[in-house]
């Protein structure tokens, strides 16, 4: 079964590539399907009952009074309500979360990255297909702040274009990088596992390298 959102992600890829060639005629038609179905799926969740207490609301909170950008790859308007209730206005709000893949109010950007491997003429199922993918360049920001926190991101290959430079170049100590404090969230041994694994093929299999160069620090949601 599929236990995580990047499992979605990479069967579009198997299925691009090992569906007969009747389906595959149909797949794009099927995508566009599959991508209103969870998009009228998460505009039937409730989102209005928080937990004030659970570390994500915890970090947001910690981080309020700092300057801070927030990239949310969820397509929920869940941190919008956070902020909204510490009473961020809403210009405030559009100044400091930016929604890498859209949001249930407005179009999802849902699909595979650049680099994945798709049978020919599927460039649909690629995020940057979307006409409303913006390339937001997130390197660029990150590379000039001082703390960053990772929190419910897997760091799964889907993804890997927005973060691969960052984390190969923290690898490699480049001197144009000030000093970085990097914390990630993680769930259980397994989610620990994973996200490392991950970084281990973006840093081009140089954690050591990383850790040197970086205050890295990982923290244990299911603690």
């Amino acid at each position: 079964g599929l236990q995580n959102w990047i499992d979605i992600e990479n069967e579009l890829k198997s299925y691009s590539n090992n569906a007969n060639e009747v389906l595959r005629s149909t797949y794009e038609q099927d995508f566009e399907n599959l991508s209103k179905e969870l998009k009228n799926y998460l505009l039937q969740i409730d989102y209005s009952s928080l937990n004030k207490k659970s570390q994500a609301y915890q970090l947001i909170d910690n981080i309020s009074n700092e300057d801070f950008l927030i990239f949310d790859f969820n397509y929920t308007n869940t941190i919008k309500q956070i902020l909204s209730e510490m009473h961020f206005r809403e210009s405030e709000i559009e100044e400091r979360l930016i929604k890498v893949h859209g949001s249930v109010n407005d179009d999802i950007i849902f699909g595979v990255e650049d680099s994945a491997n798709l049978f020919p003429g599927h460039v649909f199922l690629r995020k940057a297909f979307s006409r409303n993918f913006k390339g937001i360049k997130i390197n660029t920001h990150i590379k000039n702040t001082s703390d960053l926190f990772i929190f419910g991101h897997s760091l799964g290959e889907t993804d890997h274009m927005y973060f691969k430079n960052f984390f190969g170049e923290r690898s490699l100590g480049v001197e144009d990088y000030s000093s970085k404090n990097i914390t990630i969230y993680f769930h259980g041994r397994s989610g620990y596992t994973k996200i490392i694994s991950q970084i281990d093929v973006l840093t081009r299999y140089n954690l050591t390298g990383f850790k040197q160069n970086n205050a890295f620090n990982t923290i244990d949601t299911d603690i």
